[in-house]
């Protein structure tokens, strides 16, 4: 009898202490911060007895789960980022209307994970601020759409564009070293929070559950280089051979670019080969030009002021010829800094 009385008064020393630490925080129970904070979340606007009811629980479960859903979601797109053009040319076989559908998913995904993120960042100052974690039904419906969309994205990717997973996997490993660094803050971050749930919970089962459930996420984050193969973690004896030396327009920093002086002094500095861009004049003749415009690397507004607007291939060859396409090198590189 006497260790029950002994722990039930060791509970109540913690609620006091956390109820002092919140009042001590300036925040009372009608102040506008906490009524915004309550209204968001469960829209309750006046203060909630406090309990440890397990939906509540429940649903916050399941807005870290969504969370964790739609950032995943949001790294494939980023991973995916290069093949957009693929996406949409496939959406516009099936759809028959040019839409930029990639972007439209990433916009959707974004506000997606915002939305999750937000909602995750107010449940944990209700329970830092000691306030009924009961979550609003429209955040219950808005949380089962969201995933629901993103699982279906997911399936979509799955049945008709399996092969990207391969680029995700690639991409995967050369982030992981950052991500595993990005588990470990978060982790870290979150211990208060678990650890006042620990102290709050009512039975021992339920302490012993959060624990090791703690316990294991923490051992998973900080084990896991150990099961890490990244391209990013090479010892120095087992560096690959240098890659080739190739020259981007020559060698811009050197001479103008798109020059036969700029692709010399590419050859001097050792390049394997060197990468330039052609167009086509108003006669159909090849010329060297990057821009579609004439201004950034010639001196087309002094030669011809009124065409100074026009693209490269509204001019002939022999207009071309007149056009001095050094002299903006040397004035850039003569600049004051």
């Amino acid at each position: 009898m006497l260790p029950r009385l002994l722990a039930k008064a060791s509970e109540c020393n913690l609620a006091s202490s956390f109820t002092s630490g919140t009042e001590g925080m300036g925040m009372n129970q009608n102040s506008l911060c906490r009524k915004c904070l309550r209204g968001v979340y469960s829209c309750h606007w006046k203060h909630q007895k406090l309990s440890m009811h397990r939906c509540a629980c429940c649903w916050f479960s399941v807005l870290a789960f969504v969370f964790l859903l739609t950032g995943g979601w949001i790294y494939v797109c980023w991973a995916a980022f290069n093949d957009r053009d693929e996406v949409n040319w496939e959406a516009f076989r099936y759809l028959k209307r040019w839409v930029n559908w990639f972007m439209v998913v990433v916009i959707l995904s974004s506000v997606m994970v915002s939305y999750c993120f937000l909602l995750l960042v107010f449940a944990l100052l209700q329970v830092a601020l000691r306030e009924a974690l009961d979550l609003h039904c429209i955040h219950k419906v808005l949380l089962f759409a969201a995933s629901l969309i993103t699982t279906a994205l997911v399936v979509g990717i799955c049945i008709k564009w399996k092969e990207e997973w391969d680029t995700v996997v690639i991409s995967l490993r050369m982030a992981a070293p950052f991500l595993q660094l990005g588990g470990v803050v978060a982790v870290s971050l979150l211990g208060w929070f678990v650890f006042q749930r620990l102290f709050m919970a009512s039975r021992r089962v339920s302490r012993v559950l959060i624990f090791m459930a703690y316990v294991v996420v923490v051992a998973g984050v900080f084990l896991s280089p150990l099961l890490i193969s990244s391209p990013c973690i090479v010892e120095a004896h087992r560096l690959p051979p240098k890659p080739a030396l190739l020259g981007h327009r020559g060698a811009p920093v050197l001479a103008p670019e798109n020059t036969m002086l700029s692709f010399k002094k590419s050859l001097e500095c050792g390049v394997t080969a060197f990468e330039t861009d052609v167009m086509l004049s108003q006669d159909e003749k090849p010329f060297l030009m990057h821009d579609k415009s004439l201004l950034r690397t010639t001196n087309v507004m002094e030669r011809f002021p009124e065409r100074k607007s026009q693209m490269g291939d509204n001019y002939t060859l022999e207009e071309l010829k007149m056009l001095n396409a050094g002299d903006w090198f040397l004035k850039v590189r003569l600049q004051p800094c």
